[in-house]
């Protein structure tokens, strides 16, 4: 029953997985077509100029500052505000009414003074521009019919980034029909973050691991970042309530996003035990990320390129350490490090080469912002796939909670086989390493305690019990073999590592002591390990091999291993 469960939810996990990369698929093929644009001029005035210089430069007084610009116009480094002259090549000649259209306007505040009047007006998509239908990752800017080549159109840009800004001219409804195409694109990737969120919200059980609730919150704050990226997310109630903060509203999310993701690497590669330095370097990144998530919603008087240049810093940091804490993983022996280390690896490079482009000020590669959305759902999809063989284990913890041990909160005896041999069956088929540990007070502490009662052999398994809590990971199952003794299945591990295991376990569990007839006596066991190999044939084979391990003179402080191959 416990394994037909397991297997029922996996495969339901992995359905809806595919169904959500299906759906991305489905609509990433018809991939958005820009609209065909007029030939332009854009120049750049090479001069500091403020916003109170605004009557200047439509006077001309700055004429002699400008410089040719592509129509890919990029802000130049450390400035904060970048003025633009375009013109026609030629009169607009179309009976329709013309548009200047402005690629990746997510992190950018436009002013516009058009002719024929040059009122200025602002357009982002933070604030009303007056067409709030579509999304706003580019940005339409209505001009009037008739402009002729001698009417310049001039352009203030406040970007906090690096980006490169496209500038096209065409006619309205063909800007307004690329850029519901562009929308239906953005949306693609959040939608497929929800799908796996989805699946994760259906499979990822018991609720109170704090690694499941990691993965949740990181897969929402990737959705929603993405969305504020496109601008999506601030056409939408309730993300839409943050549109007040600007681009604030999409640090905060990328910051919520490290955070559980920090939490997440922290959780899922057990760094707690297998690179204790790197846990508590995980968890002061992931509390300047929170410090830093505060900051953005505070009305902070610091400019956008400050806050957008610090969160590339921090990103740069914390990405490093996810990847890090992933191999450091794998090199001591965690075998789903692996999965870890291929979903992230090209999201950190991604990642890199985003923040350094914002920190160094230097345009960011223009497949950069189509690939990384991508990727992220490929992480996403990856560790929902780490995750998944873990489930087998807490569903078939919970259907045995029942015949658990009220006092250590070890399995039962025949739950404890029936771990044993799905873990048995599972590593002869796929030929993958399987190794117990038999765990059993010593005999000189039985001797001490039995005299006074059953209570205090029983303290001694607690302690023993409160060790392994402390050395596990969170998939190893732990039961009762025994009035004192203890079984320890250890999926994925070799005999190296069950002895490494068994070694730390033994001194840890010297240092704890309990009380025996008014005597403070330190706890003693012995340990055998043993592995599977192909002489074995049954879980029994097994078992008998690890207690005939565990057969040596015990002593205080060390473990009696002999070799299971």
């Amino acid at each position: 029953m416990t394994v037909h469960r397991a297997t029922t939810f996996r495969n339901r996990s992995w359905r809806m997985a595919w169904l959500a990369i299906g759906l991305a698929i489905a609509c990433v093929l018809p991939m958005p077509s820009r609209a065909a644009g007029v030939p332009i001029i854009v120049e750049r005035y090479d001069a500091d100029i403020g916003s109170r210089d605004a009557a200047a430069v439509l006077h001309g007084d700055f004429d002699d500052r400008l410089r040719p610009e592509s129509a890919a116009a990029v802000t130049p480094p450390h400035r904060d505000t970048t003025w633009y002259r375009v013109r026609l090549a030629d009169d607009w000649l179309s009976p329709h009414e013309p548009a200047l259209v402005i690629s990746e306007a997510s992190d950018v505040v436009v002013r516009v003074y058009a002719p024929p009047d040059y009122v200025d007006a602002e357009y982002s998509v933070y604030r009303s521009d007056g067409s709030r239908e579509r999304a706003r990752h580019v940005l339409i800017v209505p001009l009037m019919n008739g402009w002729r080549a001698a009417m310049p159109l001039y352009l203030r840009v406040d970007s906090s980034t690096a980006t490169t800004h496209e500038l096209t001219v065409t006619d309205m409804a063909a800007a307004q029909e690329a850029e519901l195409a562009q929308a239906r694109f953005d949306i693609v990737w959040p939608i497929a973050q929800f799908a796996l969120l989805l699946a994760a919200l259906a499979v990822l059980r018991p609720w109170r691991r704090r690694v499941n609730l990691f993965f949740f919150g990181q897969t929402f704050g990737i959705a929603v970042a993405t969305m504020y990226k496109s601008g999506v997310g601030f056409e939408y109630w309730p993300l839409s309530l943050l549109a007040p903060l600007g681009i604030k509203a999409n640090a905060l999310a990328v910051a919520a996003a490290m955070t559980f993701a920090l939490g997440f690497t922290r959780e899922f590669l057990e760094l707690p035990r297998r690179a204790p330095a790197l846990a508590i370097a995980n968890v002061a990144a992931a509390i300047f990320f929170e410090l830093f998530a505060i900051a953005c919603v505070l009305p902070l008087p610091w400019p956008d390129w400050l806050l957008m240049t610090t969160l590339a810093t921090m990103m740069l940091f914390g990405m490093s350490l996810i990847w890090f804490g992933g191999v450091m993983s794998w090199l001591r022996g965690q075998r789903s490090a692996r999965y870890f280390i291929i979903g992230w690896t090209p999201v950190t490079l991604a990642m890199i080469v985003r923040s350094l482009s914002m920190i160094l000020q230097i345009p960011s590669p223009t497949w950069l912002v189509t690939i990384l959305p991508a990727l992220l759902v490929a992480l996403t999809l990856v560790l929902l796939h780490a995750l998944t063989p873990r489930v087998r284990g807490s569903f078939a913890a919970a259907a045995d909670e029942r015949e658990c041990d009220a006092l250590t909160g070890a399995l039962a005896r025949s739950a404890t086989f029936a771990h044993l041999r799905e873990a048995f069956v599972e590593a002869r088929s796929r030929r993958r390493p399987l190794s117990i540990l038999s765990i059993e007070t010593s005999a000189t502490l039985r001797e001490r305690a039995l005299p006074h009662g059953r209570g205090a052999v029983d303290a001694c398994l607690q302690a023993v019990m409160a060790c392994l809590a402390e050395e596990l990971r969170s998939d190893d199952v732990v039961g009762r073999h025994g009035d004192d003794r203890l079984l320890v299945i250890l999926p994925g591990i070799d005999l190296a590592g069950a002895q490494s295991i068994a070694q730390r376990v033994t001194r840890r569990v010297g240092e704890y002591a309990v009380h025996i007839g008014g005597e403070c006596v330190a706890v003693a066991i012995d340990v055998g390990a043993a592995s599977l190999d192909d002489d074995m044939v049954t879980p029994d084979a097994l078992i008998a091999r690890a207690d005939a391990a565990r057969g040596g003179v015990p002593t205080s402080r060390s473990v009696s291993l002999a070799d299971a191959t």
